[in-house]
């Protein structure tokens, strides 16, 4: 009896592993990290690609 409530208190390697496995928290936070960095990505070039023509359109407009 005393080796089945050390084995519940202290899991062996293999069911650590399968544990860890199971575990879907980390997923999900790099899940959530790879979303965030691919909007970002999508802003930036966003950006870059209409930053010229907005620039240029407020010059045009700073000279009126």
């Amino acid at each position: 009896m005393n080796k089945l409530i050390s084995d519940i208190h202290h899991p062996s390697r293999p069911a650590l592993v399968i544990r860890f496995l199971q575990d879907a928290k980390g997923a999900t936070a790099v899940e959530y990290g790879l979303i965030a960095s691919l909007i970002a990505v999508a802003i930036v070039g966003v950006i870059a690609t209409i930053g010229a023509d907005v620039s240029a359109l407020l010059r045009s407009v700073d000279l009126i």
